[in-house]
């Protein structure tokens, strides 16, 4: 069975969250028959995997969960090597920006060896899980989310530096 979310991984032992990462044994029977690499449906299936680890670990603590969600408004990937089954790979998350209602989010895939295999990026929208409208959640949380942005040299956000010259 291919295991459809971040618990599914980690109760089947085949996944383990370290800080920010998440270490995967990629199931032998995850590819199509015949086949030795998993399809992209697969690799999105641990990149939604990799969502959930950054709500857990950065969204969840700081809300009330029954209050506020997100959903993925945009997608884009660049698939730049197969992932075979039976290997170890890691998958890494970063903030890329944020918004009062929306942050980008950026997934990457690598092998154990470091090579890149897959990068993702996400553009989420925070929603009211009862309307499912966006809305924008509590300042405390951006400004959380904000902190973890990459720093410049002049160690402040990069986003908040690109849009003081822009």
């Amino acid at each position: 069975m291919i295991a459809m979310n971040l618990a599914d991984l980690e109760r089947s032992g085949c996944a383990r969250a370290e800080g920010p990462r998440l270490w995967v044994r990629v199931p032998g029977d995850w590819p199509a028959e015949g086949e030795n690499r998993i399809g992209y449906v697969s690799i999105l299936r641990l990149i939604e995997a990799v969502r959930e680890l950054h709500w857990r670990r950065d969204v969840s603590p700081h809300v009330d969960p029954a209050r506020l969600d997100s959903i993925t408004r945009t997608l884009t990937a660049d698939f730049m090597s197969p992932v075979l089954a039976d290997t170890q790979i890691i998958c890494t998350y970063a903030l890329r920006w944020v918004r009062p209602r929306s942050y980008g989010l950026g997934v990457t895939l690598a092998h154990d060896e470091g090579e890149d295999l897959a990068q993702v990026e996400l553009a989420n929208v925070f929603i009211d899980p009862d309307t499912l409208r966006p809305i924008a959640p509590h300042p405390n949380l951006t400004a959380i989310l904000r902190k973890q942005l990459p720093q410049t040299e002049g160690n402040e956000p990069l986003a908040e530096q690109m849009a003081r010259t822009a």
